[in-house]
């Protein structure tokens, strides 16, 4: 989803898309894979840090954009 919202230049719906699937809890190598890629996305591209980012069920139903401007605030 979030690579379709990068694409159509919605790059802020994309990387929220990213934030949450990098919660998702990793089952399967798959699963792992997946969270490498969106780890290293949201690092080069979004400019996030791992270390910032949101885990767990919580996480992927709760961030937004208030926990993103504290993230931000904390890397200063």
């Amino acid at each position: 989803m979030g690579e379709t919202l990068e694409r159509l230049g919605r790059k802020e719906e994309a990387k929220q898309c990213f934030i949450r699937a990098f919660a998702v809890p990793m089952y399967s190598k798959d699963d792992y894979d997946t969270h490498v890629k969106v780890g290293d996305k949201l690092k080069t591209v979004y400019k996030i840090n791992d270390d910032k980012l949101p885990v767990g069920n919580t996480a992927v139903l709760n961030y937004n954009k208030e926990d993103e401007a504290k993230n931000k605030k904390s890397q200063n």
